[in-house]
Formats: structure tokens, sequence, C-alpha cells
């Protein structure tokens, strides 16, 4: 694959030169950050699992991607399709860019050695970017292969061809629109105050595309798309832009062209913009970034006595009790944790209430009502996707060098804390929601539902890889096998949910019933998880 990339690159050898970029440091940075991600992945597995797991994302998303693109069918609407499938395609990498690929634009581990070598600022931050096309172009790739063979078949060869150049400028666009975003933060925002800042951008950002993920999914099937009058709303719309670009084959209007051509321009403007005026502030404020620590708040050891209480309650063993305490404490001053949290807190919270919402046209009472409910524990797995990450290197030699007998207790007790910290105040809040909207006959319901989202996180953090808190660095990776675990997370769900179900009409000692298999379920993964061996710890690192 670099060799593929390093040729594809050859062929704008003279767009990098004009734009100030020195080429062949670029392409030699670019080289040496996708060889150390293909080969490293920092976790001893070795390439071929490496490669195996983008894989097995790129098939993941070949399925969804068709999903889009016939839903947009069903209305009968070619154009229509074509703006669903680049609306979803826009949001889901502007999704992956805030929560997954935008550490390789910030990340530190090779900017003390550029720093030092003669490397322009330009040359830097677009070899990041090229970095993170390589990816989110296989993204993008994947997702559009069955689409773009029902393009073909549909409308033409033609049209097929300007579909896959439409996909691919919006993947630029989306980059660059997001990179934008971050870089003027950062031209105007002081290093003291830029993560802080960014994390209440990230989570506007984050809210935003949910609220806009069901937007489009809701309005697309009331849209009228008229290429020769095209309405106001579509000149602001950027998958308007490049759906114009496939349209325009088959509908050669003038303000199908000025759509596309509004995409193209965009996408050259935002370019310039980064390269001309955003790069040479970003090496220098990089380094200090990477540099900057902040200056956590001391906390008195003498007003922590309900925390070793809270510890205690939910803590079964000593050991627990102590991975209570630390992933509490280690959380508390942990911004970059929160960053990684809080956007999949509010993402999720937004899809409930849209649910809860569409709940109201469903039998009161019903499962789908609950569906919010079920949804809550993807910030369960998502706690637990952030709480293994740090940026400060593998630090699982200083868990190995201290005598721990069981070192499930641990990680377990500290996904406890977590799980009580982010997950239950959710949840609690949700809850009351349900219970004024249908009184308290549904206590048992939601104690089902809180009883199996346990379960269900117990049994992803054995699977997962059962890591120390803040422990090893994420590689680029790991979003593939979040994603499949999230996948098989929903399927497991969905199972549980026809459960659910089943006991809902074995009068109303099916449920309680059932809360008893479940909880006595949730003790065995407890016993499993504590009683877990350093060999399959150590075997994740």
């Amino acid at each position: 694959m670099i060799k593929v990339v390093t040729q594809i690159l050859w062929f704008f050898q003279g767009l990098f030169t004009r734009m100030g970029v020195d080429f062949d440091r670029m392409l030699a940075i670019v080289t040496v950050k996708l060889t150390v991600d293909n080969r490293i992945d920092r976790s001893g597995r070795g390439k071929k699992n490496t490669s195996n797991a983008l894989m097995r994302q790129g098939i993941l998303l070949g399925i969804c991607g068709p999903i889009f693109f016939l839903t947009g069918i069903a209305s009968g609407a070619f154009g229509v399709s074509l703006l669903l499938f680049q609306s979803y395609l826009f949001l889901m990498l502007l999704m992956s860019f805030m929560m997954e690929y935008s550490r390789i634009l910030f990340d530190g581990n090779d900017n003390h050695i550029l720093r030092h070598l003669p490397v322009n600022s330009k040359t830097i931050l677009v070899a990041r970017l090229v970095s993170m096309l390589v990816y989110m172009f296989f993204l993008s790739g994947c997702m559009s292969v069955i689409p773009l063979v029902i393009v073909c078949f549909w409308k033409g060869v033609m049209s097929g061809a300007f579909f896959i150049i439409s996909v691919f400028l919006n993947t630029i666009f989306t980059l660059l629109f997001a990179n934008v975003i971050y870089l003027v933060v950062m031209r105007f925002i002081s290093v003291e105050k830029f993560q802080r800042v960014m994390s209440y951008v990230q989570v506007v950002l984050i809210a935003g595309v949910a609220l806009s993920y069901q937007l489009v999914g809701q309005l697309i099937y009331n849209i009228q798309l008229d290429m020769f009058q095209p309405g106001t709303w579509m000149y602001f719309t950027p998958p308007c832009y490049f759906m114009s670009l496939t349209v325009m084959v088959k509908q050669p209007t003038g303000p199908a062209l000025l759509l596309a051509l509004i995409g193209v321009g965009l996408v050259v403007v935002l370019g310039y913009i980064t390269v001309a005026y955003l790069a040479p502030y970003f090496a220098a404020k990089v380094g200090v970034l990477n540099s900057y620590s902040p200056v956590s708040k001391k906390h008195k050891g003498g007003k922590e006595g309900w925390l070793y209480g809270l510890a205690r309650v939910f803590g079964r063993s000593p050991m627990q009790v102590t991975g209570f305490v630390l992933g509490w404490r280690m959380t508390r001053d942990n911004l970059k944790f929160r960053q990684g949290v809080l956007p999949m807190m509010i993402y999720t919270m937004f899809l409930a209430v849209f649910f809860l919402y569409q709940g109201r046209q469903e039998e009161t009472g019903g499962i789908v009502y609950y569906m919010p409910l079920y949804m809550m524990a993807m910030i369960s797995i998502g706690i637990q996707m952030n709480m293994s990450i740090t940026d400060k290197g593998n630090l699982f030699w200083l868990y190995r060098s201290k005598p721990l007998v069981r070192p499930g207790a641990l990680i377990l007790g500290c996904f406890k804390a977590l799980f009580v910290k982010y997950y239950l105040p959710a949840y609690v809040l949700l809850c009351g929601i349900f219970i004024v909207m249908l009184d308290w006959v549904i206590l048992p319901d939601l104690l089902f539902i809180l009883v199996v989202s346990t379960l269900v996180s117990y049994i992803y953090l054995w699977f997962s890889g059962m890591l120390f808190p803040f422990s090893k660095e994420k590689s680029s990776m790991d979003s593939g096998r979040n994603m499949l675990r999230v996948i098989v997370l929903m399927l497991m769900l969905a199972l549980v949910g026809g459960t659910h179900v089943l006991a809902m009409r074995l009068s109303w000692f099916g449920i309680w019933g059932a809360i008893v298999v479940i909880s006595f379920l949730v003790f065995l993964m407890e016993f499993v998880i504590c009683r877990v061996s350093w060999r399959k710890v150590i075997s994740n690192y």
C-alpha cells in the first residue's frame, strides 16, 4: 500500500512544490509514518494482524455504504440517493476525524525530531494531512465500492467516474474543513487555553453531527431536488456540491455546474488557507502544546473520605477498591480523556432524545420505547475505548513492576469508577424522564436494562484486551477494531432486547426472573475478570 501511495503522490509533485512544500522531505515523512503504523501497531501483534484490522474495518464500511445509498434509492430519485450518501459520508468522516484521526494532527512523537531538522512548517503539516488522507480515502473508498457499481449500471460508466471523483473530493473537503477549525482555534488561542477550548468546540461539533445524522434521515424524503431551479439551501450545503458532480453528467444544467464548481473551489480555497496562512503557526505551537503540561489542582486527602466510601460500595475486594480510587483520580484532571468520552456521551444523549421523541408514535411501554436506554451502553463502550489510552508512551512496565497477584481486579475496579462517574448519572437522568412519562410501573424494566448494560460492558471489557488505565499509546488501526466491537455489541443488545420482550410477556414475574438471571451472569463475569492471568494482559501490549 505504501508504494502505491508514494507513486500517486509523485503525480502531484508540481502542486506540492507550488504550495511551498518540500516534496522529497514530505514524501519521506509520509512513508515513515505509514510504515510505522503498518508494521508496529504499538502492540507487538505484527503487520499481519494490523492489516487484517484495517481490512475488517473496510469490509464493515463496505456494508454500511450500500445501506445509505439504497435507503435513498427507496425514494425513487437518483439525486436524493446521491445526496443521502454524500451527506452520511461527510458526517461519518467528520466524526472519524474528530474522534480518531485528529490525534495524528497533534501527534508529538515525531515533532521532537522534526523541529530540529531543516523541514519547514508547511511540509510538516501537509505530511500529516496526507497521512490522514490515506486512511480516510480508504474508508470512503470501501464505503463507495457497491454504490459505484450501482451508479455505473444505473446511469452509465461516465456517471460512475464522476461519482468516485466526487467521493474523493468530499473526503478532502471534510478533512480540510475539520482541520481549518482546529488550526484557526490554534492560531488565535493561547496554548494554555487551547486544549480546554478545543474540548468545548469538539463537544459542540459532535452534538451538531449527531443532530445532523437524524435530520438527514428524516428530511431526505421530503426534499424535492430540482437541478434547474435548486433551492437556496443547496448553495450552503456541502454534500449538494459533490452530489451535483455526478448529477450534471445526465443533467448538465447551469445550477448543477455552478454547485459542482463551488465544491471544487472550496476544496482549493481551504487547502490554500491551510497551507499558506495556518501552516506557519502550526509546528511552533504544536511543539509548545506537546511540551505544555497543565497545572493540576491540588486535592487534600482529608476531603476524599467519600471517595473511599463510594469505592467500598462498588468494590468487592481491596484490589478493586484500589483500582476504583486510582481510576477516579486519574480522570479528575485528564482533559484528553474527557475529550474522548464527552463527545460519545453527547452523541448518545442526542440519539436517545431523538428515539424518545420517535417512540411517542409507538405503543406505550413497547420495546422501541426503551431503545434510548439500551443505546446508553455506547457511553460505557466509549469509556473503555479511552480508559487505556495515553500519549506518554507504553506505561505497562509501571503496573508490571507492582506485585499484583490479580491484575484483573485492579482493571475492573478502575472501570467501575468510570462507569459510576460517567455512565450512571446519564442513565439515572434518562430514567427520571421515563418515569415521569410512564410512571413507576416501568421500574423493573429500567433495572433490567441497567443490569444488561453492566453485563454487556463486562463482556466488552473482557474481549477488548483487559488493559491497565492510561498505559498504552493509541494506534491508527485501533479504530477498526473498536468499530467491529461496537457492531458486535449492537447485535448483542438486539438479542437482549428480544429477551426483554419475552420477559415482558411472561407477566410481572418474568422481568424479575430475568433480572435475577442477568445479575447472576454479572457476578460470574466479575469472577472471571478478577481471575484473569498476567499472560492475557501481557498479550495485549
